[in-house]
């Protein structure tokens, strides 16, 4: 994942005088396609994973190269690209076009030439024709004292398509409501990306790494009538 500048800006708050560096790429490519360090808050760009080291491109559906600020897809080009999924020539196809290794993950390039990190393509929502990028409404609910951690998934909408639920993991020492999130969120997101619903749970399913399963979430949470389940 990405580190938003709030993080970081903590991360300096904590331990002055230390240097963040941000390695970012993926087992398909390479160990690393980006670098970018950050000596002081003052350098901080939210979501910047800084300049590529190997080829790169960002394309919209049809796989046309867009201009700086256009957010598509992230493609890269190197000899380091794998040969492919074992066994699995159909999602290898997919992946890898005419040389070129789509990344699935959107993002753009800024104005000097930074790579900015928006979402995972297969994350987006799309909610009245707008298209939602979970982590927008997850770092603004971070911003609360009593949520420890919270994961914004798309639900199923006749009228909308999908609306917005978050699923938030309160501080042990605190309590919280639907309503308080959500009033949380009014003045500080567009009206089409506020939660219309929350769920509260205990504990986040995560992969032995510690990374939040996403589609296990989901699977869990991601039922458009549902009710307060038990946690996991």
């Amino acid at each position: 994942g990405v580190a938003p500048a709030i993080l970081k800006q903590k991360i300096f708050d904590r331990f002055p005088g230390v240097m963040i560096a941000d390695v970012f790429g993926q087992t398909e490519m390479t160990p690393a396609t980006t670098m970018r360090l950050d000596l002081s808050p003052a350098t901080l760009k939210d979501r910047c994973i800084g300049k590529p080291f190997v080829e790169t491109r960002i394309v919209d559906d049809n796989n046309n190269p867009l201009p700086a600020g256009e957010i598509g897809e992230i493609i890269y080009r190197s000899g380091s690209i794998m040969k492919g999924y074992y066994n699995e020539p159909d999602k290898t196809a997919e992946t890898i076009q005419q040389g070129w290794l789509h990344s699935g993950d959107l993002g753009y390039f800024d104005e000097d030439g930074d790579l900015i990190i928006k979402e995972r393509k297969k994350e987006c929502i799309s909610s009245g024709g707008e298209k939602i990028f979970p982590h927008e409404v997850e770092e603004v609910i971070l911003e609360h004292h009593a949520v420890k951690d919270v994961c914004v998934i798309g639900i199923a909408d006749e009228t909308w398509g999908q609306t917005i639920r978050a699923v938030v993991l309160c501080d042990e020492n605190h309590t919280l409501t639907e309503q308080d999130i959500i009033h949380w969120c009014t003045d500080k997101v567009a009206g089409y990306k506020k939660p219309r619903s929350v769920m509260f749970v205990h504990d986040f399913p995560v992969t032995a790494v510690g990374k939040v399963q996403r589609g296990k979430i989901r699977e869990l949470y991601g039922q458009p009538t549902q009710e307060q389940t038990p946690t996991v």
